[in-house]
């Protein structure tokens, strides 16, 4: 909503460039930034949740924990079981309540007088990995 503020990094320019025409033609409200570089300026405990789409995810997971405030959600999104090990050897130092969600994607015919699934179906096509920012001992005093 207009309160609310989106802050995206893209690392590859097709991805900036995408990103970029997507939010000036959708946007509805001014309260997103888009950065092309990695390195921002961000205050630690700014945000109340963020998303990570990169290939080694638990790379940041630091870094994400350090940018969100207390009780802050992150979510990430993995094509590979490999990757979900990668992340929960990782995880569990800055992350609790950590859950892991197949996405699968079932289609259906669309007749008005006989619908159901097609005959086909792709049971795979991804993993969301979603964790809490774990209190540190200064929270607790």
């Amino acid at each position: 909503g207009p309160q609310g503020k989106v802050v995206s990094f893209e690392k590859e320019e097709r991805h900036y460039k995408n990103a970029k025409k997507n939010i000036e033609r959708f946007a509805e409200w001014d309260n997103t930034e888009l950065h092309h570089d990695e390195e921002v300026d961000c205050r630690e405990d700014e945000f109340d949740a963020a998303f990570i789409d990169v290939r080694e995810p638990w790379m940041h997971l630091e870094k994400a924990y350090n940018l969100l405030k207390e009780s802050g959600l992150l979510g990430m999104i993995v094509p590979t079981a490999n990757q979900i090990s990668d992340i929960l050897k990782e995880a569990p130092r800055f992350f609790s309540d950590i859950e892991v969600l197949e996405i699968m994607l079932r289609k259906y015919k669309t007749v008005a007088e006989r619908v159901r699934p097609n005959d086909r179906m792709v049971a795979h096509t991804g993993y969301l990995v979603f964790g809490r920012k774990l209190r540190t001992e200064s929270q607790d005093q």
